[in-house]
């Protein structure tokens, strides 16, 4: 008789158990919603201020590169990158357009071209951050004074799931500029004419959007609702 108790006290020990349990979960599933956000965009701005680029190229460009950040969707980070001889990182990722058209905006022409060298520079700086990454570069020549080589880029960007954009000005080698960009599902934008760069950003930027940056995120929210 006492296991017998034993037995019925255990039986109804678990069943207030699991009815508290099945409570509990429908009162969370009430509270707690699977989002599905827009994730963020992480965007590198290569800029090429070369000695070539001195008057009419540069301004274009400055032009084209303001536009390009200002159609950007308000939660993307962008930085941007300049490069001649040397490398430099003009600004750090910001949400900031305001910064961002700033720096452009101070850019000058000198120096050769190195190229690779700025686009490893940008691929190094979006590496292991979350969200969609592009590159975007401009230049209206061929890399005359890296280290890196275009293998290293290929590999690279494919890599650490970097997206790379180009816009080509005047005579650059199409085929090797080509292959920067195929490696990692991108596209190379050419032209001759200085005054088409905004279209060509602005265009850039849509194509990217349509095809990668409107990804979702899935993110769980719990809500709690105010009794009050």
């Amino acid at each position: 008789m006492r296991r017998r108790r034993i037995s019925n006290s255990l039986k109804v020990i678990l069943i207030i158990g699991l009815i508290t349990f099945i409570m509990a979960s429908v009162v969370l599933a009430d509270c707690y919603q699977l989002l599905k956000q827009l994730a963020i965009n992480r965007i590198s701005l290569v800029i090429d201020r070369s000695g070539s680029m001195k008057g009419q190229l540069l301004a274009q460009a400055k032009i084209g590169a303001k536009a390009f950040i200002q159609q950007m969707w308000a939660d993307d980070r962008a930085s941007v990158i300049k490069f001649g001889s040397q490398v430099n990182l003009v600004t750090s990722p910001t949400r900031s357009k305001a910064d961002l058209q700033n720096a452009i905006d101070r850019l000058k022409a000198e120096g050769a071209t190195a190229l690779y060298d700025a686009m490893a520079r940008a691929t190094l700086l979006l590496a292991h951050q979350p969200g969609s990454k592009i590159v975007v570069f401009l230049t209206d020549g061929s890399d005359n004074s890296s280290r890196y080589t275009l293998s290293d880029l290929q590999k690279m960007n494919v890599s650490e799931g970097v997206f790379v954009y180009g816009i080509g000005l005047g005579r650059v080698d199409k085929e090797k500029l080509g292959k920067l960009v195929a490696a990692t599902g991108g596209r190379l934008e050419l032209t001759r004419d200085s005054t088409e760069l905004k279209d060509l950003y602005l265009h850039v930027l849509e194509q990217y959007y349509q095809k990668y940056g409107n990804r979702q995120a899935e993110t769980g929210t719990l809500l709690i609702n105010d009794p009050g």
